[in-house]
């Protein structure tokens, strides 16, 4: 009819704040807003999954024990348990957890460190797959800036991925670090370190001439004196 407009160029008015709905083969499709995740959609990527997990610890949705829980499950894929669900599935999610941690509490780190040492520990495929994405490099540079309890952890981690594979670029890496030179994160340690005891006062000079054994002798004379 004049006039008139054919549907699929009529535009429909929502209100502010109103979800667009598009139409496709597989039936309405919801398109949500920036920011805002499908709970119908499953994540598959490791590091989406992460990407969630730190945005809800940024804004304080997660207790502790679930950082804790929710980053070993991502690790291992499914249920956590240190007996017999272990190996890390993804190397990726070894990355992912080390800079989520970042922005946790010092316990968190501390129960997230104890408890993945002790998953490289038990098995040879953990510490390959973490050699793999060259975590001793990263763990290197996080010392320096970690405290002193969680320093300690990281470097026991460092022992045992050191003890399974270290690289020369690494080892240089290392020892640039402990030497402090060339910006240096690690405080320098003195090569002759000094002693820590009071220096010993030297011996008083004799009062008295000292005293000489044997028969006197008289002067002038290399023999002795006969009595």
């Amino acid at each position: 009819m004049p006039g008139s407009v054919s549907l699929p160029a009529r535009q429909t008015a929502r209100g502010p704040g109103e979800d667009e709905r598009k139409t496709s083969a597989c039936g309405p499709q919801v398109v949500l807003p920036v920011g805002m995740i499908d709970p119908s959609v499953p994540i598959r990527n490791i590091q989406m999954k992460f990407a969630v997990l730190d945005g809800l610890v940024q804004v304080g949705q997660v207790s502790d024990r679930d950082i804790v829980e929710t980053v070993l499950n991502l690790l291992v894929g499914g249920e956590f348990d240190l007996e017999t669900n272990h190996l890390i599935q993804e190397a990726d999610g070894v990355l992912c957890m080390l800079d989520l941690l970042r922005r946790c509490p010092a316990p968190t780190q501390a129960q997230v460190w104890a408890t993945f040492t002790a998953m490289l520990r038990r098995s040879l495929r953990n510490r390959h797959t973490c050699t793999q994405v060259g975590l001793v490099r990263h763990l290197l540079f996080a010392v320096g800036a970690a405290d002193d309890g969680i320093a300690e952890l990281l470097v026991e981690l460092l022992c045992v991925l050191a003890h399974y594979s270290i690289a020369v670029g690494e080892l240089k890496l290392l020892l640039t670090l402990l030497r402090g030179e060339q910006g240096g994160i690690w405080v320098s340690v003195p090569t002759n370190p000094p002693d820590p005891r009071p220096p010993t006062p030297p011996a008083a000079p004799p009062t008295h001439p000292p005293h000489k054994s044997g028969p006197p002798t008289n002067p002038g004379s290399r023999r002795p004196a006969v009595l």
